[in-house]
């Protein structure tokens, strides 16, 4: 039967309402590590746990402190007696076995290790999927072999708890935002409920999610198998009754015995409450992404990263810049950015046309995509960094704007959910 994820609800909502596990299963698709940051309590944890259910098979866990050295991560050389002698082993340590057996690992507040050890993980983080141990034998990572990190950046400095560079480069970037009220409060008597054995408590906490608004919470659901794709899908229900319909085009989907049964077909619940993520609008225009097709977007998309490299090592000056932007009303040093290499390139292109094979609108793939890259250039702390009176992060996505992949910003109303809260609080009172 089709598998039901009871124990997370997505929240984390793009611009073009792609969530985190979407993305995080389209990254696992096409051999992407995932880093995720975000304060305590925004779910990456919960987020790479419900994944495992798409994945059909448990994710190794460590969890990292500033003591992790090469030998719990790499590996470690023991003294062990055999045969009356005393002879030395060399064991794998906790990522370097995950590689050698094909698993996926799970690397919790990896920033907090010394950031000369983690750089010593770059080739098994890379495309030679391979490390040398400390004996001399080289380990190459099998077929299944996958990283997903997270990590808290602190906000008091810039390198403070961040990645190391070249270890960030190898990552496909999400940064998490603390859910709002009305989703943590749905989601805790969620958790609530499942842990409840008393009739009288669960019919007191089935009322308490009843207050949460019916067009906040919808369902969703993915069939993923891995090495032969994937599907997103909007699912009409979160029960057995449920019907399918394609995420990006809305066509009915008419679905087998077989498809419906599968245990490759996965249901889960988002918040489809509009994000406030960049405060960027969506075109509705299809025809004006035209122009942005194949090979032409390949090459705006080499020029947008130029135009941040030459941002990120001579600032804003004269002859540097290739665009006129109203954004830029004075010359100004290098801006705090990681510079965008040419593997976040690549992996860019890769998900703009894995998008596309799955029926994905233009609109909608080059907008996720130069997403992926904004999160990549801005990771961390860089997207606390200030110009002027805006962070870098809304720079870049201004920047963004100017190269066409995105229309003219809109700010979020902020009414909206103060609202929802104070009708959620008059039920409850009505109720009483």
């Amino acid at each position: 039967m089709a598998v039901f994820i009871d124990n997370y609800t997505a929240n984390q909502l793009d611009e073009v309402h792609l969530d985190e596990i979407q993305r995080l299963i389209l990254c696992h698709h096409l051999s992407l590590n995932i880093a995720i940051d975000g304060p305590p309590g925004s779910g990456k944890t919960e987020c790479i746990l419900a994944i495992s259910k798409l994945l059909n098979k448990s994710i190794r866990q460590y969890s990292c402190g500033r003591e992790t050295n090469e030998r719990q991560l790499i590996n470690r050389i023991s003294l062990i007696q055999k045969d009356g002698a005393t002879i030395t082993e060399v064991e794998n340590g906790v990522v370097v076995e995950a590689a050698a057996c094909g698993e996926p690992i799970y690397l919790d507040e990896f920033n907090l290790v010394h950031q000369d050890r983690q750089k010593k993980l770059n080739s098994l983080f890379d495309d030679r999927r391979s490390i040398v141990r400390t004996d001399g034998k080289e380990i190459q990572a099998k077929p299944g072999f996958w990283v997903s990190l997270s990590y808290n950046p602190q906000a008091n400095s810039l390198f403070e708890g961040d990645l190391e560079e070249s270890v960030a480069d190898r990552f496909i970037h999400q940064s998490f935002k603390s859910p709002s009220a009305d989703i943590s409060a749905y989601i805790a008597a969620n958790n609530s409920l499942k842990r409840v054995s008393i009739a009288r408590e669960e019919d007191e906490l089935t009322k308490i999610l009843l207050g949460v608004p019916d067009n906040s919470i919808s369902c969703r659901a993915i069939f993923y198998k891995d090495g032969e794709g994937y599907k997103f899908f909007k699912a009409t229900s979160f029960d057995n009754d449920f019907e399918l319909y394609d995420f990006f085009s809305g066509n009915k989907i008419t679905l087998s015995d077989s498809i419906r049964n599968s245990k490759n077909l996965f249901l889960y619940q988002v918040h489809t409450k509009k994000s406030e993520l960049e405060g960027v609008k969506v075109y509705d225009d299809q025809e004006s992404f035209e122009t942005l097709e194949g090979g032409v977007f390949i090459t705006k998309l080499a020029g947008f990263c130029e135009e941040l490299t030459n941002l990120g090592t001579y600032g804003c000056r004269k002859g540097h810049l290739k665009f006129s932007s109203k954004h830029i009303e004075k010359e100004f040093p290098p801006i705090k950015i990681h510079i965008p290499s040419l593997r976040i390139q690549t992996a860019v292109i890769r998900i703009y046309a894995s998008l596309l094979a799955v029926k994905c609108s233009k609109r909608a793939a080059v907008q996720a995509s130069i997403q992926i890259l904004i999160d990549q250039v801005t990771y961390g702390n860089y997207k606390n960094e200030k110009i002027g009176q805006q962070n870098i992060k809304d720079f870049v996505s201004k920047l963004a704007i100017e190269y066409g992949f995105f229309e003219a910003p809109i700010k979020p109303s902020l009414g909206d959910s103060f609202n929802n809260l104070k009708s959620k609080i008059k039920r409850v009172v009505t109720r009483k």
